[in-house]
C-alpha cells in the first residue's frame, strides 16, 4: 500500500455512496425521495345518490281529495318513522274547498323532506275531446274532460309554488294519460319532467335513460300492475277487474309480490322504479285501488332494509331526476392542494338539474381519513365504502368543498 495513501481513496470510495461539496462530505444521500401519493383522488360520480345500486320512488297520486287524507294520516307518518321520502301528486284546486283549508297538512310534507309537485288543478282528463275521448281514460259521466291547460297546468303550479315554496319540476297526468299538446306545454313552462313513459316490458328505467318526460312506472293494485299476471299472481288475477282487497280479491301472497318484486327488478336492473299508490283499505268505497295499512307498512320495512343495504336510494321523483342529468351536466371535480375539491364554474345545463351529487373518491388509506365534507357553511354526507374507497356528497354549484379530518 506504499505510495497510496489512503486519504484520497477513502474520500473517492464515499463519494460514491454520499455527496460530497468541497472541502466537506455531505450526508444527504444521492437516491431521489419517491414522490409523494396524493391524500384523495377523484374518480367518478355515483349513478345513485350515496351509490346505491338502484333508484326507487313511490308516489301517492290524489292528495288532497276527500278520499285520500289517509296520504297525510298514515303515509307520511310511517316513511317519517323510517327516515324514508316518496312522492305526492296533488290535486290543487281541492286543497282547499268548502271550508276545508288542507294547505297546512301539504306543508308538513314538504318540511318532512317529500317531494310535491301538481297532480292537475281539478283532475280531469286533459287535452281530450269530449265526443272522442281516449282509451287511457274513463268513460263519461265517470270523469270530465278538459283542454284548458292554463287552469290544469299554469294555475295549479303557481298556486302551489305559492303555498309551499316547491320548484315546479315535476308533473303527473290524471289517468296517467299524457297528451301531446300537454306535454309540449310543460317543456314551454319549464318543467323538468313527468310520468309519461309506456311500455309492455318490465317498468323500469335504464340507469341512462335519455327521456324525463317518459319515465316508466307501476301501479299498485295487482290488476292494474306489470306483474298481474306472474309469480303467484298467475292464473288468480284477471287484469284491470281483481281488486287487490275484499270478494274474490287477489291472494296475500300476490299482493306481497307485486309491492315488493318490481323493487328486486329494479335493484337487479340498476336502474330507477316508480310505484304509483293510491288510497288505503278500509276507507272511503271509491278509492282506488287501496292498500291496507299493513300491507304498506310491509312494504316501507323492506324499503328500509333495502335502503340501509347501499342496495336503494329511496326518494322522490323529481329529485332522482335531477339527479340523473345533472350527473351528466355537471363536470366532476379536480383536487387542489391535498383536501379541497375544486368545483368549476356550473354551465346552464349543470344549473338546470342541480342537486347534490355522490362522488367517488380514492385515499391513501394509510394516512388521515376524511370524518365529513364542508361546502358553504353546510355539512355534507361521507360514506367510507371499504379501506381507501369513499362516496362523498357535494352540490357543483356551490363551490368548493372542504374534506376535513
Amino acid at each position: 500500500m506504499a505510495g497510496f495513501g489512503k486519504g484520497p481513496w477513502l474520500r473517492a470510495l464515499c463519494c460514491g455512496l454520499v455527496s460530497c461539496s468541497a472541502g466537506s462530505w455531505s450526508r444527504t444521500a444521492s437516491v431521489t425521495e419517491a414522490p409523494r401519493v396524493p391524500l384523495f383522488a377523484v374518480t367518478g360520480v355515483a349513478t345513485w345518490r350515496g351509490d346505491a345500486t338502484a333508484a326507487y320512488s313511490l308516489i301517492h297520486d290524489d292528495v288532497c281529495d276527500d278520499n285520500l287524507d289517509t296520504a297525510f294520516s298514515i303515509a307520511a307518518p310511517e316513511l317519517k318513522k323510517r327516515g324514508l321520502h316518496a312522492g305526492f301528486g296533488t290535486i290543487v284546486g281541492r286543497c282547499q274547498q268548502s271550508g276545508v283549508d288542507k294547505w297546512p297538512a301539504v306543508r308538513a310534507l314538504v318540511e318532512d323532506g317529500h317531494d310535491v309537485f301538481s297532480h292537475s288543478w281539478s283532475h280531469p282528463c286533459l287535452d281530450a275531446d269530449p265526443e272522442r275521448p281516449p282509451e287511457q281514460c274513463p268513460r263519461p259521466p265517470d270523469v270530465k274532460y278538459s283542454a284548458d291547460l292554463v287552469s290544469e297546468i299554469e294555475r295549479a303550479g303557481e298556486t302551489l309554488r305559492a303555498q309551499t315554496g316547491v320548484a315546479l319540476d315535476y308533473f303527473i297526468f290524471p289517468y296517467d294519460y299524457c297528451a301531446p299538446r300537454a306535454l309540449t306545454y310543460l317543456k314551454e313552462h319549464g318543467y323538468l319532467g313527468a310520468r309519461c313513459g309506456a311500455t309492455e316490458a318490465m317498468p323500469i328505467n335504464e340507469p341512462g335513460f335519455a327521456d324525463p318526460f317518459g319515465a316508466f312506472f307501476d301501479v299498485f293494485g295487482p290488476a292494474y300492475s306489470y306483474y298481474w299476471d306472474r309469480g303467484p299472481c298467475r292464473g288468480k288475477v284477471t287484469q284491470f277487474t281483481t281488486p287487490p282487497y275484499g270478494v274474490k280479491s287477489a291472494p296475500a301472497d300476490c299482493v306481497e309480490y307485486v309491492e315488493n318484486q318490481y323493487v328486486a327488478d329494479t335493484i337487479a336492473r340498476k336502474g330507477w322504479g316508480i310505484r304509483e299508490f293510491h288510497g288505503f283499505h278500509p276507507g272511503l268505497n271509491d278509492a282506488f285501488e287501496p292498500i291496507t295499512r299493513t300491507d304498506y307498512t310491509k312494504h316501507l320495512d323492506y324499503l328500509q332494509a333495502q335502503s340501509e343495504s347501499g342496495a336503494l336510494w329511496v326518494e322522490g321523483p323529481s329529485r332522482v331526476l335531477r339527479y340523473r342529468f345533472a350527473r351528466d351536466a355537471c363536470p366532476l371535480p379536480t383536487l387542489v392542494g391535498e383536501r379541497t375539491l375544486h368545483f368549476a364554474p356550473a354551465s346552464a345545463a349543470c344549473l338546470k338539474y342541480r342537486t347534490v351529487l355522490s362522488y367517488l373518491i380514492t385515499a391513501d388509506a394509510a394516512r388521515s381519513a376524511p370524518s365529513l365534507v364542508m361546502q358553504a357553511g353546510h355539512h355534507f354526507a361521507l360514506k367510507h365504502v371499504s379501506a381507501g374507497h369513499l362516496v362523498v356528497d357535494a352540490d357543483p354549484a356551490a363551490g368548493d368543498a372542504e374534506l376535513m379530518p
